[in-house]
């Protein structure tokens, strides 16, 4: 496990990937709205990290993979953060939109400027709870990423609709990463192509870039459910 105290002025998320390393399940992140412009903190910095309660923790100490990890990160406080879009401080720019505090509602989410996006778009296929948190946080807002088409199948008794999953990066058969995504009784229309047949546009295995909107994570399918705004060939 990272030893107390190094990871302090660490981008959170980074710190959040190397306890899931590590082994640790129940890891918890806490924004602390305490920075101030002037501060040698930069927004998404750790101020420091706890297991089981103690922020003091031994490196040497053997913890129970499902021992709580609280990572309490530094971010401006709201008001801060409007004042710092209008000329504040220029380490808090775009590039932190996903702290959830500089970015507009309508802004539309990338690996670029959202952090959390760009984790959970790099972490193994698997269930996570980053994938929980990320879909509360932010359902209803849209983002956009490279994707790819890993299934595809007519709606129960449809001719013209599908279910369809997807998934991050280019198509690898053998692997992926990020959650598994799901549009569930779309039509070519929902996906913005102009075709009546889906399978015209859309295949198994083409590389797209995806813009949708957040839904949920369903933890009994672990599918992560999007509504879809385009799907483009690349």
């Amino acid at each position: 496990k990272p030893p107390s105290g190094s990871m302090e002025g660490k981008n959170y998320l980074d710190v959040q990937i190397m306890f899931r390393e590590a082994g640790f399940t129940n890891i918890q992140l806490e924004a602390v709205d305490d920075l101030i412009v002037g501060w040698l903190h930069d927004e998404g910095d750790v101020k420091e990290v706890s297991i089981g309660g103690n922020t003091n923790y031994s490196s040497c100490k053997w913890y129970s993979t499902n021992t709580p990890v609280i990572i309490r990160y530094h971010v401006f406080p709201k008001d801060s953060a409007n004042n710092n879009q209008n000329g504040g401080n220029p380490n808090t720019g775009s590039g932190n939109a996903g702290n959830g505090n500089n970015e507009t509602q309508d802004e539309i989410l990338t690996v670029d400027n959202c952090p959390e996006l760009a984790f959970i778009l790099s972490l193994k296929p698997t269930y996570h709870q980053s994938y929980i948190d990320s879909a509360q946080k932010y359902k209803g807002r849209t983002i956009q990423f490279d994707g790819c088409i890993v299934y595809l199948s007519l709606h129960e008794k449809y001719t013209t609709r599908y279910d369809i999953l997807l998934s991050a990066g280019n198509y690898d058969p053998d692997s992926g990463i990020g959650p598994i995504f799901h549009f569930e009784n779309v039509n070519a229309y929902n996906l913005d192509l102009d075709t009546l047949w889906l399978e015209d546009e859309i295949w198994v295995g083409r590389n797209v870039i995806i813009t949708a909107t957040v839904d949920e994570f369903d933890t009994r399918s672990e599918l992560f459910y999007l509504d879809p705004i385009s799907v483009v060939g690349r």
